[in-house]
């Protein structure tokens, strides 16, 4: 089964980033409210100095994006994580840090135990009362608490649990006045969100637990895929860990240009208790060392297991094609590594040139889905402002306008509901793109989407659609691929996606849910997004760029592309859609044929394409047989034109015959 990749690793390291600000966070109802922070994590106010020995392990992580958590109410609270014991170094817990900014509260105290437990007198390895005091909540920095003793970890692993009580009133915030707002930040915010996480550009089992009191439930977010952890380490002492170690893990395809230098991202794992400053690393390409050589990190990676997205260069050749590449830390901090390093693998695909890219946006939503107005609203906006140069797809999913064969693509691609893909590199909020929720007026989707279309790509594709019966229950699809690089075979097939616009239904189930409905606290005051406050939920929606049937959407059509590939060497390509007895088309004239070049390897999708359906007149029957398939379109004066020219035209055959016809 395919690897799915980590959610954005190819599209942010294009980008350079290797932190990012996050998704908006769409939680299970409950108490429990997630706010993001201005702040930084800071130094520590009472920092512990590290003994021999001694190094804090755990989903501590000082370059992320802070978000602060609570159920901005008075009562208790109690939050945790998981360590495994096979993940957990083999030592003792000596002491806990983490972030807190709460003043009014009691019973401030860190639980161990084997199980999650949500009393302390369950807790079966410790409880650690923790003093006012010691706390000194100011500035929501760091607090580093040394144990009176150390607690060995079990085999079944540690549960690490943060138990407090609010014991002030806290009224609910009024956010349509944003003066009464402002005052009940300034009164009220550390109480109502005293712990902090962050977010990560990716779910880490067991690093974030809350116990829902509403439901006398623990919830586990990561599961259910909100990538968050709790800002929480645990000393651990009594091992001797090696000092300059790191390793590097596999990575992602990245397209260059012949004859050129380019800069693989790749993930770098501290594996000492030093922090890793510089690297001296060894690349091969197909098996050949290629270059050596050093890189000096902007920050370092403070912490064993602790991990960052690092840049090194790599020499691309004059061969055209996709080379493996094997990259190996051989130094740290200018010392022999020392763990035995393994080579982290992964591919660069060389291109003569780059052809126009035009980015494939598939957008996950179901009408059950409240919150995916906002992707309705984002895909009709990027319609207007990319027009044909993009290729817009809408999919349903668990609706009546869901296919069974988007099902994979869905699963894999797919970060919950809403979500967008672009060019199933990764994955973003389709109406925020790579901004939280909190940014007012925030259709910066549209910025992720221009990114894409400035990507290189090795190849192009063209489509033309044509019905080939009076009835108009079959299209000829005619693809033409012009790539750029040599191959014996193609690593490329092309996939085909018949969609439609203006599709509506009858029943509960063709109704639009609303999460916006009465909710102007959540449209932030967008433009875009307020006249769906006013609307109700569910509402009776129209719904376009439905995929209403697909072909090779996955990996490709077997055979689409044949025989060997030439720099600059077109490929002609055929297919034929039968829709007779599809259900889900309602207006044909409504419908256009969408063809999108796929990675076999990856499912990534390197180029895409959109054409309306040619319609034929004077003809009673068309065979679609190879020989009848349309190859040119000229005018009545005889120019040659493309197949979608508008108006009466000529069309020739593959056999030689011609016929005229009416596109509209």
């Amino acid at each position: 089964m395919r690897k799915r990749l980590p959610i954005l690793f190819t599209l942010f390291a294009f980008l350079g980033i290797a932190s990012v600000q996050a998704q908006p966070l769409q939680l299970k109802q409950g108490p429990v409210k997630f706010q993001k922070s201005s702040r930084t994590a800071l130094a520590p106010r009472n920092a512990i100095e590290l003994g021999e020995n001694q190094i804090w392990f755990g989903y501590y992580d000082p370059q992320g994006l802070l978000y602060e958590v609570g159920s901005a109410k008075p009562g208790v609270g109690v939050w945790g994580i998981y360590l495994p014991y096979e993940k957990a170094p083999k030592g003792h817990i000596d002491g806990v840090r983490f972030l807190w900014q709460g003043e009014t509260y009691k019973d401030l105290k860190v639980l161990l135990a084997t199980s999650l437990v949500y009393n302390a007198d369950d807790a079966d390895i410790a409880v650690i009362n923790l003093k006012n005091e010691d706390v000194d909540a100011q500035e929501g920095i760091t607090k580093e608490f040394a144990f009176d003793q150390s607690y060995d970890i079990p085999e079944q692993g540690v549960y690490v649990i943060v138990s407090y009580n609010i014991t002030r009133d806290i009224p609910s915030p009024d956010y349509d006045d944003a003066d009464a707002y402002n005052e009940w930040v300034a009164e009220y915010w550390t109480d109502a969100y005293p712990l902090f996480t962050y977010w990560q550009t990716d779910a880490v089992p067991n690093s974030l637990f809350c116990y829902m009191q509403d439901n006398n439930e623990w919830f586990d977010y990561p599961g259910y895929g909100q990538p968050l952890s709790l800002a929480l380490d645990l000393l651990i002492g009594g091992i001797e860990y090696p000092h300059n170690a790191a390793d590097a893990s596999n990575f992602a395809q990245t397209y260059v240009l012949a004859n050129s230098e380019t800069s693989l991202p790749v993930t770098i794992t501290n594996k000492g208790d030093h922090p890793v400053s510089s690297l001296g690393f060894k690349v091969e390409v197909e098996g050949e060392e290629a270059q050596t050589g050093t890189v000096t990190l902007d920050t370092p990676i403070e912490k064993m297991d602790q991990t960052m997205t690092v840049y090194f260069p790599v020499r691309t050749g004059d061969k055209t094609g996709r080379k493996t590449v094997a990259l190996t830390i051989t130094e740290v901090n200018g010392e022999a590594n020392e763990v035995e390093p393994t080579a982290a693998t992964g591919y660069i695909f060389a291109m003569a040139q780059s052809e126009q890219m035009k980015p494939f946006v598939e957008e996950f939503t179901g009408t059950w889905c409240g919150w995916c107005v906002r992707g309705m609203v984002a895909m009709e906006q990027l319609a207007q402002d990319f027009g044909s140069d993009a290729v817009l797809t809408a999919v349903h999913y668990n609706d009546p306008m869901a296919l069974k064969d988007y099902y994979n693509v869905t699963r894999y691609f797919s970060d919950g509901f809403p979500s967008m893909a672009l060019n199933r590199m990764g994955t973003v909020d389709p109406y925020y793109g790579m901004y939280d929720m909190t940014t007012v007026n925030a259709y910066k989707v549209k910025e992720v989407v221009e990114i894409v279309k400035g990507m290189l790509t090795p190849g192009s594709i063209q489509v033309e659609a044509t019905w080939t019966d009076e009835a108009q229950t079959k299209i000829a699809v005619n693809t033409t691929t012009t790539f750029q690089f040599d191959a014996d075979e193609s690593p490329f097939a092309i996939g085909y996606l018949l969609l439609a616009d203006r599709l509506t239904g009858e029943g509960s189930n063709w109704m639009q849910k609303n999460s916006y409905s009465g909710n102007a606290a959540a449209a932030q005051g967008d433009e875009n997004l307020l006249p769906y406050v006013d609307q109700a939920s569910p509402f009776t929606a129209v719904y376009n760029h439905v995929p209403v049937a697909v072909y090779g959407v996955s990996n490709g059509v077997s055979g689409s592309i044949e025989g060997s590939v030439q720099i600059g060497k077109p490929i002609s390509s055929t297919f034929e859609m039968d829709i007779t007895d599809n259900t889900l088309v309602q207006d044909k004239e409504k419908l256009s044929v969408a063809a999108i070049l796929i990675d076999k390897r990856s499912w990534e999708v390197i180029n895409s394409d959109k054409a309306v359906i040619s319609i034929t007149t004077g003809i009673s029957s068309v065979a679609t047989s190879a020989a009848t398939v349309p190859t040119a379109c000229y005018s009545l004066s005889g120019q040659r034109m493309g197949m979608n020219h508008k108006g009466l035209s000529i069309l020739r055959q593959a056999d030689g015959s011609t016929m005229k016809v009416i596109n509209r």
